[in-house]
């Protein structure tokens, strides 16, 4: 759950991630709910948001929202930001058709895979089920990686995305593993600007 925050787009809603860490099929998507800005129930909207529904054609590989089994999502300002893990295998092509890191800022949706933000040599994301984000006190995005069902990740990938946001080629990426992290299971980020730390 996350809530937008006062004077930006989304004054009013809540964020909903739905998503499980028992059962790899049972996420649902995203749900935007629009309180506006009232404790009764009467003036609510609810949208629901999938892979299949924001994607442009409705087919794998997603380049909207990355799955449908969010584990994490944050708001920053007038952006949303979705961390889906890998739930849907695709036996023929012998890789994970979901999984990743998705923006939304009310109009655009783009996500970022580990394949669509390999360049050369050069990794992006590294792993493909995300399972916490921060914002860092700097406005880069911590994400942290990993699942409850195989217990692997790569650790942290600190994304700090283009000032278009929607343009990959931009994006500056840098990674943080074990042993410099305890583990590379991450389930947990929290940032602390005063201190300027991140604990993970």
């Amino acid at each position: 759950v996350a809530f937008g925050e006062p004077g930006t787009r989304w004054d009013g809603h809540v964020w909903l991630g739905t998503g499980s860490r028992v059962q790899r099929r049972f996420g649902a998507g995203a749900v935007d709910l629009d309180t506006r800005g009232t404790a009764t129930r009467l003036d609510d909207t609810w949208t629901r948001y999938t892979a299949h529904t924001t994607d442009p054609d409705g087919e794998v590989p997603w380049e909207a929202l990355a799955g449908d089994n969010i584990h994490a999502l944050t708001v920053q300002g007038d952006r949303v930001w979705f961390g889906s893990a890998e739930a849907t295998w695709n036996q023929a092509a012998l890789r994970w058709d979901d999984g990743g890191v998705a923006v939304f800022d009310g109009e655009t949706w783009t996500a970022r895979t580990v394949a669509n933000t390999k360049v050369g040599e050069r990794a992006g994301l590294r792993h493909g089920s995300v399972s916490s984000l921060a914002v860092g006190c700097d406005g880069e995005l911590w994400i942290g990686t990993g699942n409850g069902w195989s217990f692997w990740g790569a650790g942290i990938d600190v994304l700090t995305p283009d000032p278009t946001l929607h343009a990959l080629a931009g994006d500056r990426w840098e990674a943080h593993g074990y042993p410099q992290l305890a583990g590379a299971n991450t389930t947990d980020i929290a940032v602390d600007c005063a201190r300027r730390q991140v604990w993970v």
